[in-house]
């Protein structure tokens, strides 16, 4: 059975996934040209290197560039939420991963020690991207950019399939490939709840109750983003997206709560 929780974010997922539709068939048709007008994940591909409001699609664009910037600034208070709840392509991963069965999704997980080491891609893959936007051949990224992948996959680009197969493929072996070790937004937001722990800002996190916890690991087989989550008992990782998987699978109610905490708190 769902729990309250989980269908509240799921009903959230779902309502963030009907404009996410109409931009994507109007994409599709035509009527409108491009996606990064549309797309806060613009930042990524663009930056705020040559922000101008020469014309009524530099506008969209900048705009979709400042939600980025908004929504990656907000990390610094609330953590990833915007990944667990309002990301269309997060979402979809999330639900393809849901194909498999529930021994697959418990059993078949990354060892820790690997984890790490590919969590650490995203950050050279944003690295890339500075310098393409930086010397002006961001296309090289937008080639194989998911977002952009999605509208093109009609025209049957060779980026767009390589890509969407990729994440497809790796999406059902394992949950959010992309969300974990290479979406460059991701380590943009980390980098944001970074500087905002440098500045000793309170930032919303999970918080494991080491009373009521009985180590049963069972957190750790549903936490979408493979996290270790009995290293810790305040979960002090940028990678959670805030789900409360763990608090919906504990066999202990209150073990996991989330609040606001520093670091050196």
């Amino acid at each position: 059975m769902i729990c309250r929780s989980q269908l509240i974010r799921m009903l959230i997922q779902i309502l963030a996934l009907i404009p996410t539709f109409y931009v994507l068939y109007r994409l599709i048709i035509g009527t409108f040209q491009i996606v990064h007008a549309w797309c806060p994940y613009s930042v990524i591909c663009f930056g705020i290197y040559n922000f101008t409001f020469r014309s009524a699609i530099a506008v969209a664009m900048n705009l979709a560039i400042l939600a980025g910037m908004i929504i990656a600034f907000t990390t610094i208070f609330w953590g990833r939420k915007f990944c667990g709840y309002l990301c269309p392509l997060g979402t979809y991963l999330e639900a393809l991963f849901q194909l498999r069965s529930r021994k697959y999704r418990c059993r078949k997980r990354v060892p820790y020690y690997i984890e790490r080491k590919l969590a650490g891609i995203k950050y050279l893959v944003l690295a890339l991207n500075v310098a393409f936007v930086i010397n002006g051949i961001s296309y090289i990224y937008m080639s194989f950019c998911p977002v952009v992948a999605f509208p093109s996959l009609l025209r049957l680009t060779t980026g767009a399939i390589a890509i969407l197969a990729l994440i497809t493929i790796g999406g059902l072996l394992t949950e959010r490939m992309w969300c974990r070790w290479l979406c460059p937004f991701a380590a943009l937001m980390n980098i944001f709840q970074f500087l905002g722990g440098l500045f000793k800002i309170k930032r919303h996190k999970v918080i494991r109750n080491l009373e009521s916890c009985v180590e049963c690991g069972i957190c750790m087989q549903y936490c979408p983003m493979n996290i270790n989550l009995q290293e810790y008992e305040v979960v002090e990782n940028p990678d959670c997206i805030h789900c409360m998987m763990c608090a919906a699978k504990c066999p202990k109610p209150g073990t996991f709560t989330t609040k606001k905490h520093r670091s050196d708190d």
